[in-house]
Order: C-alpha cells, then sequence, then structure tokens
C-alpha cells in the first residue's frame, strides 16, 4: 500500500510542483482501529540523525531531564528516539571527549559525612547514586588538555590574540551536598580574556570533581595535577 501512495504521489507532485524541486514523500502514517502504522520512505540522513540526538542529549543535560522522564516522554511522544539510543549517543560522546580530555581518577581519602546535611543542594537520584558509588574516588582533567580543545575556537573569534603568550585564567572551587548525607567538591577553571562569558557556568571549565569534604588533604591530593 505505501508503494502505491509513493507512486501515486510522483505523479501527481507532477502537476504542483518544478521537479527541479524534487519533492519527496517522506514517510506514510496511518492507523487501522487500535495499531498505528508509520512508514518511512527513503535512505534515513545518518548524519541529520546524529546531529538530533546530540541535541536531544544537550538539552536532557540542560535541563536537567532524568532517564526515566524522558523514557516517559518518549512513550508518549513516538518522534522522540528511544531512551536507548540517546544513551548510546551520550556513551560516544564521552568516547570521543575522552580522547581529547582524559579524565584520570585518583584515590580520596574516604571521610565521608555521614551526619544530616541542612539544605540539600542537588536532589537528583541519579546523581545522588552516581556520588554515592564513586566515594573514595576523585576525578581530574588537565587544564592543557581542555586549553588545547578549546584555544582554537577562541583564536577564531577574536577572543585570544595567537601573538599572545599568556592566557589570563581564574580558578575556583566549592561543594555541594548532595542529597542528605553527601557533600561534592567540584574545582573549574575560566578564561579571563572571554570577558562576555565569564559569569556563565557553561564557560567554567571542570578540573577536579571528588566525593568528600573541603580540607585540606583532600584538596592537597585533589589538585596535584596543578
Amino acid at each position: 500500500m505505501t508503494k502505491q501512495i509513493f507512486d501515486d504521489f510522483t505523479n501527481i507532485s507532477k502537476n504542483y510542483y518544478n521537479p527541479i524541486d524534487q519533492p519527496l514523500l517522506e514517510e506514510v502514517q496511518f492507523s487501522v482501529k487500535d495499531y498505528k502504522f508509520k512508514v518511512k520512505i527513503g535512505d534515513e540522513n545518518i548524519e541529520t540523525k546524529k546531529h538530533k540526538n546530540e541535541a536531544i542529549v544537550m538539552a536532557i543535560d540542560k535541563g536537567p531531564i532524568s532517564r526515566d522522564a524522558y523514557r516517559n516522554l518518549a512513550t508518549i511522544e513516538d518522534e522522540l528516539p528511544r531512551e536507548w539510543i540517546i544513551a548510546e549517543q551520550r556513551t560516544q560522546i564521552n568516547e570521543q571527549m575522552n580522547d581529547k580530555v582524559k579524565i584520570t581518577t585518583v584515590k580520596m581519602p574516604q571521610h565521608i559525612n555521614t551526619d544530616s546535611v541542612e539544605n540539600p543542594d542537588i536532589f537528583n537520584l541519579e546523581i545522588i547514586d552516581e556520588i554515592t558509588t564513586s566515594i573514595g574516588k576523585g576525578g581530574q582533567r588537565s587544564i592543557k588538555d581542555i586549553l588545547n580543545f578549546i584555544v582554537p575556537d577562541l583564536v577564531r573569534k577574536n577572543i585570544l590574540d595567537s601573538e599572545q603568550k599568556i592566557i589570563n585564567l581564574r580558578i575556583s572551587g566549592d561543594g555541594r551536598n548532595v542529597g542528605k548525607k553527601i557533600k561534592h567538591v567540584m574545582i573549574t577553571f575560566a578564561i579571563l580574556d572571554d570577558i562576555d562569558n565569564i559569569h556563565n557556568p557553561n564557560y567554567h571549565h571542570t578540573v577536579v570533581l571528588y566525593s568528600g569534604s573541603e580540607n585540606y588533604k583532600s584538596l592537597d591530593i585533589s589538585t596535584a595535577l596543578f
């Protein structure tokens, strides 16, 4: 039936569109009683599909939208890719980024505050589980690796001058309460030369992340790369 519709569309469209415009029938969608059918026609544009999935990953992370919440949305709206497809796309992005900016782990003191934490900053159960399982470990990224990744783009935008050998950085850090039992500490840096984005959190690049308190021993171990 789809082939017949495709043939009809090809013939009828000649009466309404210039063949140079190349009108294309992309899909046929219909229902029979309670059964819905959607038939894609032609080869799928893999590059367009990849860009769409990457955009969805970005939207989920900025939301943030939990995995279960997105799975429920995908169940309601069939135009959205399945959750496992988005999970695979995120894995690919992580692998590509790890090739350019590697994340190394460091063993941290396992002193965790088990007392109740007032006013938790983060309630997301997925983040709480990840932080809980990472107790005793810290993550580090090299500032040099991050700069090698972002500086060429800043030069193209005339934010940095390739002839100027000095880049001005601001290093800062803070701890946040995750759930009611755990705290994690993050250290970031920003490029002061990028004046327009100095207060934009997306331009503060993480170099250290660990579960624990902001004490001298933990900071001394986690910032060894500096």
